[in-house]
């Protein structure tokens, strides 16, 4: 995943261009298109390789997400975070937040990355299994999710590692430095990022 701050800095790689990808009718996903798995993106069982050149090569499942909160920062505030999986997939989602999440355009982005991880660890995990018999192993795939989110990027991949978690009347919160001045604060969205986190690890789990 490329940061943001990459693209400004001549140092770093060249951002991606646009990937190739192919939505699979028979199990409603969209499947990354890469070098070595051009002429298989589109088969089945769950796009997975078997006694071929490709054996052991894994799929990379992608996963448009996004969000959008009317009245943002105010308190009749409106918010909806959306799942795209492609054209017509019976996954595609959206989910809006209610009253009691406190609504705001960033947390809703981040609820929308929470829920892509879940929907792909409850649901197509055991879905794409369905169709898988020749090897356990073949159900294993990566997750990409694409977003415009600079926030939820920026935050998953370069702040967080900088950030410390804390205890504070019985929940745990992010605490970050403020500035140049050696104060603590609380990491606004702290619940959602470490939901964030927390979905990373249970999807690996799973072998994701």
């Amino acid at each position: 995943m490329y940061l943001k701050t990459d693209y400004n800095n001549r140092s770093k790689p060249d951002p991606p261009t646009a990937a190739s990808s192919s939505y699979c009718l028979e199990c409603g996903l969209t499947w990354l298109v890469g070098r070595k798995c051009k002429d298989i993106a589109a088969k089945h069982p769950v796009h997975a390789t078997l006694d071929h050149e490709y054996a052991g090569t894994r799929r990379s499942l992608v996963v448009h997400i996004d969000s959008i909160c009317t009245n943002n920062g105010l308190p009749n505030a409106r918010a909806v975070a959306g799942l795209y999986f492609g054209p017509g997939s019976s996954y595609n989602v959206s989910i809006p937040l209610t009253s009691d999440d406190k609504p705001t355009n960033q947390k809703a982005e981040l609820w929308a990355g929470i829920h892509a991880m879940q929907i792909t660890r409850e649901k197509i995990v055991s879905d794409c299994a369905v169709h898988v018999y020749h090897s356990r192993n073949l159900a294993h795939f990566r997750l990409v999710l694409v977003t415009d989110s600079s926030y939820l990027v920026e935050g998953m991949c370069l702040y967080f590692k900088e950030w410390k978690v804390e205890k504070r009347q019985g929940n745990s919160l992010l605490i970050g430095k403020n500035g140049q001045i050696i104060q603590s604060q609380i990491i606004q969205n702290s619940t959602e990022f470490l939901r964030l986190k927390s979905e990373v690890e249970l999807l690996s789990m799973v072998g994701v």
